[in-house]
């Protein structure tokens, strides 16, 4: 069983899929009520990507984004970080992986509530589907 719960499909075009764990690290300093918009988190990998898990840390608060590779908005608003970036020990799952073609990225806006300078580390869990 692989991680979280997520079993990629067994084959992809009649080819066998060997998933691989992937950690794509993603690091903003935001000045004080700063914001950082359209930042692409993008894979440089041949093969498609599956984003499972979100956690990272920050030094303040912020407001996030993400969007999926066709632009499209995960959330319906911006989310505070707390309540969608969760800790080493901790991740937030996403309740669908984010399928991430090949050479593509998913999009963060994101926006200083602290008032002051904030660090952001945000990591990606996530699994490549390597086409054997």
């Amino acid at each position: 069983m692989m991680p979280y719960g997520y079993e990629p499909p067994p084959t992809k075009n009649g080819r066998a899929v060997q998933p691989e764990t992937v950690l794509r690290v993603f690091d903003k300093v935001l000045a004080g009520n700063g914001e950082s918009n359209n930042q692409l988190v993008s894979f440089d990998d041949l093969q498609e990507v599956a984003v499972l898990a979100l956690c990272g840390s920050q030094t303040g608060n912020y407001q996030i984004e993400i969007k999926d590779p066709r632009g499209r908005n995960i959330t319906s608003a911006p989310v505070r970080n707390m309540n969608l970036i969760g800790t080493a020990q901790f991740p937030v799952l996403l309740p669908a992986p984010i399928q991430v073609p090949a050479k593509q990225g998913i999009t963060l806006n994101l926006k200083d509530l602290s008032g002051s300078q904030n660090t952001i580390q945000i990591v990606l869990i996530s699994i490549r589907l390597n086409v054997l």
